[in-house]
């Protein structure tokens, strides 16, 4: 049992599109955060010194041709997203995982607001301006978001992201693959992983 274990790992999470070509900046209801020094830079090419001050975590996450917007206060990064025009999805946990969008879309890595400057409406700013850059690039964007994240769904619904299907990411053993549990066959494989591990 306890070797079975250690070799299957199970994630959910749901998949979710925004359509950037009808998108309008007002559907974003954006709080203007209580914060003087408030600026939103734009960069092509990740400046690492500034990602690693904000969250060393989010390094694994940037591929070649990554972009961020890095929200600054008083020179200080203070929040931010990765976007990732080749559509590319790194996740890191329960193991790393690349999932390639299928379609020609950028795939967004969620906003990361560091603790004390959560709730001051930054994050909706960030997803705002990256909405504003990648409309014209591409038809959609893309997130994935965990299942039981509820704070994470609930924005994500509110920026106007339709949920498009639920995935699970599955390590069976050497394999490393995901699911489409809108389909019964991905279904039956992560009811099966599921029961293997209880």
């Amino acid at each position: 049992k306890n070797l079975v274990l250690s070799k299957i790992a199970l994630r959910e999470l749901v998949y979710y599109r925004k359509h950037l070509e009808t998108f309008n900046l007002d559907e974003i209801n954006l709080i203007k955060p209580n914060l003087v020094e408030l600026e939103i830079n734009y960069y092509q090419k990740i400046p690492v010194n500034l990602m690693e001050r904000l969250n060393p975590e989010i390094m694994p996450m940037i591929t070649d041709t990554s972009e961020t917007l890095i929200a600054m206060n008083n020179s200080e990064p203070i929040g931010g997203v990765i976007l990732n025009p080749d559509g590319i999805a790194k996740v890191l946990r329960p193991f790393k995982y690349e999932y390639k969008l299928r379609e020609s879309s950028s795939y967004i890595h969620g906003v990361y607001i560091k603790p004390e400057f959560r709730g001051n409406g930054i994050a909706n700013m960030l997803y705002r301006e990256a909405f504003k850059i990648l409309k014209g690039k591409f038809n959609n964007a893309h997130i994935l978001v965990d299942t039981e994240e509820l704070i994470p769904n609930k924005m994500a619904q509110e920026l106007g992201f339709e949920p498009i299907k639920k995935l699970a990411l599955i390590k069976f053993f050497g394999l490393r693959f995901a699911c489409n549990l809108n389909n019964p066959i991905g279904n039956a494989i992560y009811i099966i992983a599921r029961a293997l591990i209880r």
